[in-house]
């Protein structure tokens, strides 16, 4: 008691057997943003090298009833391997400190040839960190590390190592992309197909990968939605993201178009009066029939007004719902209070006669259809 945490720790390493590996290892993580004696970091590195935990790959061994420890998931073991937490612990040590970077660089390059691939997912995330300062010795040692089995394509820190590396290093690092969207992990394809979309916003050579992503397999065309979406309302990326969501609204899978549909969730303000080309191509699409909640909402929110769209909504929204949005069991009916809303909120904004004759023969045919939230909304408008 009342020694310094360096010494405490310093002492517990001195241990038998050296039990404590993963706590002292967590302890020090807690402190890397303060100032550390070199025989601390020295400490973590013989972890990092030579604690014999973990000794399997129990992620892919059976725990019984046909499912395998950690479900499966290789990052889920190593963090709780004293190896893998030592080589989570460089990572924040080098995140808070470039300073760190020449004593660890020695532990990073032995680190690499790991031969557990639970510990090379955790020392993926080291040689992120080591990306802030030697950019290509930090993608050489990642090439080096990503020569093992394909598995370990399909971590987080894999994705994230690429996402950073591909700026500066994309000819070194193709050749991974293409190993992960040629795998026979499902997340290793969707991963590889996210850098691919995503790095080709910028780089003109990755469009060759992007345009295999649009015609692969559901996996990676999943992967390729999510990346238009997420980047469509970046004013450089504009263009070539509405060209490929387009094309995805109508993609014969399901999940892909309903990624696809994603790109109206973040919109705010008046936004979405600058995308009208992108929503009629969307209203006229396979996905709306599915996915039609996303766009409405976003008129629901937007502060834009759009009256031919919302009218267009409201006619599509009676076409593809058919019986189903006077039904309180299904989606449509819950869809269906914020389409009557939207309608009757158009009819009173616009006084011109084509809008109001036209709002007043949709509303005609919600009272037919017996649409749910009809009335409530003419209670409201009625106040």
């Amino acid at each position: 008691q009342g020694q310094r945490p360096a010494a405490a720790q310093h002492l517990c390493h001195q241990l038998p057997r050296r039990l404590s590996g993963r706590w002292i290892c967590w302890l020090i993580g807690r402190q890397a943003s303060k100032a550390l004696p070199d025989r601390v970091i020295d400490i973590i590195g013989w972890y990092a090298l030579e604690d014999p935990n973990p000794e399997e790959e129990l992620w892919r061994v059976d725990a019984g009833h046909g499912q395998c420890y950690y479900n499966g998931e290789i990052e889920a073991q190593a963090i709780n391997t004293v190896r893998g937490n030592a080589a989570e612990t460089i990572a924040y040590l080098l995140f808070a400190d470039g300073s760190r970077f020449p004593q660890l660089l020695p532990v990073l390059r032995k680190m690499v040839d790991d031969p557990s691939l639970a510990v090379r997912s955790c020392v993926t995330e080291a040689l992120t960190a080591a990306l802030n300062y030697d950019r290509d010795t930090a993608v050489g040692l990642f090439l080096r590390l990503c020569e093992a089995e394909d598995a370990l394509l399909q971590t987080r820190n894999i994705e994230r190592f690429l996402r950073y590396g591909l700026r500066t290093h994309y000819q070194a690092l193709a050749p991974i992309m293409e190993r992960m969207l040629d795998s026979d992990f499902e997340k290793a394809r969707i991963a590889g197909a996210r850098l691919a979309c995503l790095t080709s916003l910028d780089e003109e050579a990755a469009r060759v990968l992007t345009q295999r992503c649009l015609s692969g397999d559901e996996t990676v065309r999943i992967g390729a939605a999510q990346v238009f979406a997420a980047n469509l309302r970046l004013a450089r990326y504009r263009a070539y993201c509405e060209e490929s969501l387009c094309a995805l609204f109508n993609d014969s899978a399901k999940k892909v178009r309903e990624e696809a549909a994603h790109c109206f969730s973040d919109f705010k303000d008046a936004e979405l009066a600058d995308y009208t080309d992108l929503v009629n191509n969307f209203i006229l699409s396979e996905a709306f029939t599915d996915n039609r909640r996303s766009l409405i909402h976003a008129l629901d929110n937007t502060t834009a007004k759009l009256p031919e769209i919302t009218c267009t909504v409201c006619e599509r929204f009676l076409e593809t719902s058919g019986a189903e949005a006077a039904d309180v069991r299904t989606h449509a009916a819950g869809e269906s209070y914020q389409v009557t809303e939207l309608l009757v909120r158009t009819y009173r904004q616009h006084q011109t006669e084509t809008i109001q004759s036209r709002c007043l023969d949709l509303i005609d045919k919600l009272a037919q259809a017996r649409v749910l939230g009809l009335e409530s909304a003419f209670t409201e408008f009625e106040r």
